[in-house]
């Protein structure tokens, strides 16, 4: 497709690495972070030396770069590139003060994923009241700052606060978005995984069953947020000791034949051996803990 594109405009540079960029957004959104990840590359290098480190559309697109890399998992190399813009994004002419504050908590947004949750809390509630001030406590950039904060509180076990926050956030959402847009899907996500997290596997399981069959019919098992909402179904399920019900989660899983998250192998193997053991299959039992012991 996109070669096809490039034979009919011809290699005009401008025309080709707008193509880039909108195809690397395409990928983005569809989770397929590793192939978004070298096209989003190329066009930071072209905007960088046609456009300067400092413009505009270098700095988002480098900002762009850098959430790629930290959705795919590669952290270290993500703050060096969402810190760097973060920094510039202060002096740079052009920048619109929406996008300044979010690429400013952007770089917390990593922190979080590398589990440095105390600090990424105190950064997000450090401006928190600025996007309120500056973009208004409905902004969709608000309501994602507030999500984060929910998110660090419910990693720090503030189970309460980060509950609280979450159902607001979807209510915002649903107000501004409307109830079947993907931000508030993936706020239920979130508030499914708390209530887990909070011991009430009841409501996780209501509020997570219909969050994960948006994302499987929208994105497939591959994206993160699928294998996420599974991740908090499974482990829902095991703790009403559900098992044949845990078993189809895994069946789908393994069944769609994909990579799992890195960071959810482990606790996937351990789910798998939860589940044998609890329908009295030894030998799947034991595999599955070997394989948790290789992750």
């Amino acid at each position: 497709m996109l070669e096809d594109a490039i034979d009919r405009i011809g290699r005009h540079e401008e025309l080709y690495y707008g193509l880039l960029h909108d195809l690397s957004a395409i990928y983005h959104r569809q989770g397929r972070f590793n192939e978004a990840i070298p096209l989003t590359e190329q066009v930071a290098e072209y905007r960088e030396s046609e456009l300067g480190a400092q413009h505009w559309r270098t700095l988002a697109t480098k900002h762009q770069l850098g959430v790629a890399l930290s959705n795919s998992g590669r952290h270290e190399e993500a703050a060096r590139v969402l810190e760097a813009v973060a920094a510039a994004v202060q002096t740079a002419e052009g920048v619109s003060l929406a996008n300044r504050l979010n690429m400013q908590s952007t770089p917390l947004v990593n922190r979080y994923r590398q589990g440095a949750y105390a600090e990424a809390l105190e950064g997000f509630e450090e401006l928190y009241p600025e996007f309120i001030e500056h973009l208004g406590p409905n902004h969709p950039q608000t309501i994602t700052v507030q999500l984060s904060i929910a998110s660090a509180q419910r990693a720090l076990g503030q189970m309460d606060e980060a509950i609280a926050n979450l159902r607001e956030v979807i209510d915002k959402r649903e107000q501004v978005l409307g109830p079947d847009h993907e931000h508030v899907w993936h706020a239920r996500l979130g508030l499914g995984n708390a209530l887990l997290a909070s011991g009430d596997f009841e409501q996780a399981i209501d509020v997570t069953r219909p969050a994960l069959a948006y994302y499987l019919e929208e994105h497939g098992f591959a994206h993160h947020q699928t294998q996420r909402g599974s991740q908090t179904l499974l482990f829902a399920f095991l703790a009403l000791q559900r098992f044949d019900e845990a078993k189809e989660v895994l069946d789908r899983w393994q069944a769609a034949d994909v990579p799992i998250l890195p960071e959810l192998q482990f606790s996937a193997s351990l789910a798998a051996a939860e589940v044998a053991l609890g329908r009295q299959n030894l030998g799947n039992a034991t595999e599955a803990l070997a394989e948790a012991e290789a992750n």
